[in-house]
C-alpha cells in the first residue's frame, strides 16, 4: 500500500479511549497478569515466535481493549494471507472474527505469543522455514523465563507487525501511571 496519514484527531480519540479503558479495568479488576515464554519457539510462515499461555488476566486486558475499540476498525478489514491456508471450519471462525473485531486473534482466538522474527520471503518457501525453524531450535531461552505484564503499550508497527524503532504512541502503566508520546499525534504510517 501507499504511505498512508492518519488523521490526528480519530488517532487521539483512540488513543484515548485505550487509556480510559485501561484505568477503569485497574479500577475494576487487575492483578498482575504474568507471562511465561514456551519452548520451542514457533515458527509460522514468516512469523518466528514464542506462545504465551493464556491467562484470564492477559484474556480480560485483550477483551476490555476489543470491546472498547471496535468501533476504530477500518472497513473492510483485511484478511491474512495464513487464515486461506487452515481447514474450513477453522477458517470460518477466523474470518467470522476478523469481519466483526478487526482481527482473527481475539476472544476464542486470543493465543499471546512474543514475536522474534518476520520474513516475507519465508511465506511460501518451506526451506527458509525449515532453516529458520533449526536456527530457533538450536538455541534454548533459559527456564523459567518469566516476568508480569506492567504496562500495555500502542506502538506503530512496520512490516509483519514489527514495532518501529521511535513508534511509542501511548504506554499505560498497570500501576494508574500514564505517559504519552506527544510527538507522535499525526504520524504517517507505511503498511504493507
Amino acid at each position: 500500500d501507499d504511505n498512508k496519514v492518519i488523521d490526528a484527531a480519530k488517532l487521539k480519540k483512540l488513543l484515548d479511549t485505550i487509556r480510559h479503558t485501561l484505568n477503569t479495568t485497574l479500577n475494576e479488576h487487575i492483578t498482575p497478569c504474568r507471562i511465561d515464554w514456551e519452548e520451542p519457539a514457533v515458527v509460522r510462515s514468516a512469523y518466528a515466535m514464542y506462545n504465551v499461555p493464556n491467562t484470564a488476566c492477559l484474556q480480560y486486558l485483550s477483551d476490555r481493549i476489543v470491546n472498547a475499540t471496535n468501533t476504530y476498525i477500518q472497513r473492510p478489514p483485511q484478511i491474512p494471507d495464513w487464515i486461506f491456508s487452515l481447514p474450513l471450519d477453522k477458517r470460518r471462525e477466523m474470518l467470522e472474527r476478523i469481519e466483526r473485531y478487526g482481527s482473527p486473534n481475539v476472544y476464542d482466538g486470543f493465543v499471546p505469543h512474543v514475536t522474534v522474527g518476520y520474513d516475507k520471503a519465508a511465506s511460501n518457501n518451506q526451506s527458509i522455514v525449515s532453516q529458520r525453524s533449526q536456527i530457533l531450535h538450536s538455541y534454548s531461552v533459559p527456564q523459567p523465563c518469566f516476568g508480569n505484564v506492567s504496562t500495555v503499550a500502542v506502538s506503530k508497527s512496520g512490516v509483519g507487525g514489527s514495532v518501529l524503532q521511535d513508534g511509542l504512541l501511548l504506554e499505560v502503566s498497570l500501576h494508574h501511571e500514564t505517559k504519552t508520546n506527544p510527538t507522535t499525534i499525526a504520524i504517517t504510517a507505511t503498511a504493507e
